[in-house]
């Protein structure tokens, strides 16, 4: 059994997080991050979520990279996160799904990236250097995006941080670490069909 193997089997069973974990094993929670990478799709996410609005119940609960790759490839996703580490783990779970991804560094870039081209869907950090999340997504409602799914990524995870996401004009959370399994479920969640 790999390292990865055993600290994601650990977390499963124990479900502790990546930040408790790295506490508990004096491990850095970015190599933490980077051991359970191939092994973490096996644990549960943490989700909240406001309705799904194209995909069925069941299709989402099952949501997977195939599945991803094989309803939503090609289509195109805005990351925006100021963290590399978590920005090159969202990269990589999305192009593995297939999907075109397009990285920004903070909310103002975001906010450029938003008005150049037509996104499916946009993920957003809520907390990042010149403009955060939450303001990004407040100008892209305000120029007249309302279509484009916006999904908040966040440490964060209390009910009054959701309810600012909603306020802010996103229309779903996911928790960070971003779970594979809880992106995926988004993905599915949020991506428009794609247009035979």
């Amino acid at each position: 059994m790999s390292i990865g193997e055993v600290l994601s089997d650990a977390r499963c069973r124990s479900g502790l997080s990546i930040v408790e974990v790295s506490r508990q094993t004096g491990i850095r929670e970015e190599i933490v991050w980077a051991i359970e990478l191939d092994d973490f799709a096996k644990c549960g996410g943490n989700l909240y979520a406001r309705g799904a609005t194209h995909a069925d119940d069941a299709i989402v609960r099952h949501a997977s990279e195939d599945l991803v790759r094989e309803r939503h490839a090609g289509q195109c996703v805005l990351l925006a996160e100021d963290n590399i580490i978590n920005r090159l783990i969202a990269r990589e779970l999305l192009s593995n799904a297939g999907l075109v991804v397009e990285q920004a560094e903070n909310g103002a870039i975001a906010l450029e990236l938003a008005a150049q081209q037509k996104w499916d869907l946009i993920l957003m950090d809520m907390q990042m250097p010149v403009m955060d999340g939450l303001a990004a997504a407040r100008a892209i409602r305000e120029r007249g995006d309302t279509t484009v799914p916006i999904i908040a990524m966040t440490a964060n995870a209390f009910v009054e941080d959701r309810a600012a996401c909603l306020e802010a004009g996103m229309n779903d959370h996911v928790a960070k670490p971003v779970n594979p399994a809880a992106l995926y479920e988004i993905l599915m969640r949020w991506l428009p069909a794609r247009q035979a």
